[in-house]
């Protein structure tokens, strides 16, 4: 039973790694294809090429699902409710934890509060039958294959790896999303302060997401870079560095530069309501 255990172990370290990689390149394609060959980011843990989403998502069909090997329908109905009900799970932990969302289906029609949709739990349905009947089989004859003396020392290191890579990207986008509301707060303040400074309505077009009509995530990031640049155009107020002298040098290429290109499509809810795009905030100039 113990050494039944350990296997089972071994074999979920490596689904949800291996998972979290070919979902990364899932996405990325997906991204390239839909959005007119645009190339970003859509991973999930700040180090390494990891989307967890399709690693927790694969280890949950497996395990409930494995029964059901060589059943098509049943493998497509039962993954589609089981891909909703995980991506539904994930999408409400994520915001929990992070207080910002990953993504957001509110301009697909059979969306259900902009986290899952009927297309995209259909999409599991299908990766059901393809991960239970065709990859996981062949996925666990290479893991069978693999020293065991060799493959504990490997799995301890990816358990640490993701322990880690977990905590540090919490602290991260949690820092990264806390000055991204000082920054609209402080913004609003110099509002108030310089009214005649700043257009009111181009400033809140430029950072925040307003579909219109069904158009996809990336085309609402577009139109708000968009508003962006038209914001910079019409505006001549610079910010004094002053305002934001918790960040050092370091802070700032990091938060404004590289955070924005690893989750670009990170919102948040200011005090008063508005959705920000924290990536048009951030990239502000000061």
């Amino acid at each position: 039973m113990q050494s039944n255990n350990k296997e089972r172990i071994t074999k979920l370290v490596w689904y949800f790694t291996i998972f979290s990689i070919v979902g990364l390149i899932i996405e990325t394609v997906y991204c390239f294809i839909t959005c007119n060959g645009l190339i970003e980011s859509r991973k999930g843990l700040l180090i390494g090429p990891f989307c967890p989403v399709y690693g927790i998502g694969a280890i949950v069909i497996i395990e409930a699902l494995n029964r059901f090997h060589k059943k098509p329908i049943k493998l497509f109905l039962l993954g589609t409710i089981l891909g909703a009900i995980v991506e539904y799970a994930l999408s409400y932990g994520l915001e929990a934890i992070y207080g910002t969302r990953f993504w957001d289906y509110s301009y697909l029609s059979l969306n259900i509060n902009g986290r899952i949709s009927l297309i995209y739990s259909a999409f599991w349905g299908v990766l059901s039958i393809i991960l239970i009947d065709y990859i996981k089989p062949a996925l666990d004859y290479f893991i069978n294959k693999i020293k065991p003396n060799i493959g504990k020392k490997i799995e301890v290191g990816l358990i640490i790896f993701f322990i880690l890579d977990a905590i540090i990207t919490l602290i991260a986008i949690s820092t990264y999303t806390q000055i991204a509301k000082e920054k609209y707060e402080q913004i609003q303040i110099e509002e108030t302060q310089n009214p005649e400074t700043i257009n009111s309505q181009d400033f809140i077009d430029g950072i925040t997401a307003k579909p219109e009509g069904e158009i996809t995530n990336f085309e609402q990031q577009d139109i708000g870079q968009q508003n962006d640049q038209q914001l910079e155009n019409n505006t001549n107020t610079e910010y004094d560095d002053n305002n934001n002298s918790n960040n050092n040098e370091n802070d700032n290429l990091f938060f404004n530069k590289i955070m924005p290109v690893v989750f670009p499509n990170i919102r948040i809810k200011a005090d008063d309501g508005q959705e920000i795009w924290v990536k048009n905030i951030m990239q502000k100039q000061d």
